[in-house]
């Protein structure tokens, strides 16, 4: 039961070893927990800042095309300042230039204003009625005017009066017909006589053609007559003078 000095002195630093090695180790499991979670937080940290940049930079681009938005608008603004001080400086020199009156003149300036505008109407209305009553005047005389009309045969033939033209219109003829082909038919008919054949504008989608046909007066029975057209040819006058066809009015050229 006894034992030695030296035994109990061993006894007692195994226990002390031990008493140390449960305190020890909760205490090391503690601080690799506490580093853990600082790593963490300086994740987060990171993290948040990151995110904190993109924001920020996307603010600035927002920012920047906000800004060129602006600068559109105000120098939209300075086009439309110019304009509007460009007509107003116009409408300024258009303007006659007022009568400087007293004050005690005042109540006059209505009244002149209005003798004023009465008289340029006036003025306005004489004259388109001199312009009606000059054109009316000279047709007038044209329409009443003498005329002697020539008789001699023995002039020579290079000073001679024109040919006087009678005009038709033939129309419903067969798309791709040429001038050449009508004046080719009219020679077989009448091979002493002249005639001047045009083509008349058409519509694109047209089924036919329409020709204008200028002849002597003398054949204008013969132009008329049925027989002397292919069978579908429409033959009217062409009047000059009213722009379209009709039974009246004066055909010669």
């Amino acid at each position: 039961m006894f034992r030695t000095i030296r035994e109990v002195i061993i006894i007692f630093v195994l226990r002390e070893e031990k008493i140390d090695n449960f305190i020890g180790a909760p205490s090391r499991k503690t601080n690799e927990n506490s580093d853990k979670e600082c790593n963490n937080h300086k994740e987060q940290d990171l993290t948040y800042n990151e995110v904190r940049v993109l924001n920020l930079k996307h603010e600035i681009d927002i920012a920047k095309i906000d800004l060129e938005h602006t600068k559109r608008l105000v120098s939209e603004l300075e086009r439309t300042i110019e304009h509007q001080k460009e007509i107003i400086s116009l409408l300024k020199y258009s303007q006659p230039k007022q009568i400087i009156c007293d004050v005690a003149n005042t109540k006059l300036i209505p009244q002149n204003k209005g003798k004023f505008n009465q008289t340029e109407k006036t003025a306005v209305e004489t004259i388109v009625k001199n312009k009606e009553t000059q054109k009316k005047q000279e047709h007038q005389t044209e329409k009443n005017a003498n005329k002697t009309i020539g008789n001699n045969s023995d002039v020579h033939q290079s000073f001679a009066s024109a040919t006087r033209k009678a005009w038709l219109c033939i129309s419903k003829i067969k798309v791709g017909t040429k001038c050449e082909d009508i004046e080719t038919h009219l020679k077989s008919k009448f091979p002493n006589n002249d005639f001047t054949i045009e083509e008349l504008p058409r519509r694109k989608e047209a089924a036919s053609m329409s020709f204008k046909l200028g002849a002597d007066t003398n054949l204008l029975n013969e132009l008329n007559k049925p027989e002397t057209w292919p069978n579908g040819i429409y033959i009217k006058r062409f009047y000059f003078n009213q722009g379209t066809f009709g039974e009246k009015g004066n055909k010669n050229e």
